[in-house]
């Protein structure tokens, strides 16, 4: 388990307490060092708090740097990053309410699916996204559905395959076709007939 405060493992070694703050939930433990610091501070504060708000930062600059280096490649004229930086900043702001990832999905929509590549209507910008965004997500989340059901299909053909034997042979070689077997008795029943 981890301690809510410092986001740190909490192994059987350490001392924890279960946790006493009101408003935190009653199933948490904290180290006891970040649970009398815990009381003190304010939530926004903890050092566990602050690198997820970190980690989500540098995810949204990386998602960002994937929309600049894509639309680089799809457009026919020069990207204007400086239209694309606001415009982006403009779309995951509480106006819109985008994620980047989101506006990620909803240019590669306009222009892999829609076919609009390199439209020049751009002027270098991300200016469709406002225009495309609920259509691509729902186009997106259709695919993933149609993506899950296409794996479970092909795990379901591979669970009927390995039921069935499945005669192995060696590369190189043929199979080997089994040849009319004759005993012996039989030829010797043969002679006799003759």
């Amino acid at each position: 388990m981890k301690c809510p405060y410092c986001g740190e493992e909490i192994s059987k070694k350490d001392t924890f307490v279960k946790n006493t703050i009101q408003g935190l939930g009653t199933r948490s433990y904290y180290h006891v060092k970040c649970h009398e610091l815990a009381q003190t501070t304010p939530k926004n504060e903890w050092p566990n708090k602050i690198k997820q708000a970190e980690d989500k930062e540098g995810e949204n600059q990386l998602w960002a740097e994937i929309i600049y280096d894509y639309i680089l490649k799809v457009q026919r004229i020069t990207p204007n990053f400086v239209l694309i930086k606001k415009q982006l900043e403009n779309y995951v702001s509480p106006k819109f309410g985008y994620k980047h990832k989101g506006v990620y999905l909803s240019v590669k929509y306009f222009y892999e699916v829609k076919r609009r590549l390199g439209d020049d209507k751009s002027n270098g910008g991300i200016g469709i996204v406002p225009y495309v965004y609920d259509e691509a997500k729902d186009y997106w989340e259709r695919k993933v559905v149609k993506d899950n059901n296409t794996i479970k299909e092909i795990e379901k053909q591979i669970k009927e395959l390995s039921k069935k034997t499945i005669k192995k042979v060696p590369y190189g070689q043929k199979e080997r076709k089994k040849k009319n077997e004759i005993s012996l008795s039989s030829v010797l029943e043969m002679e006799d007939d003759e």
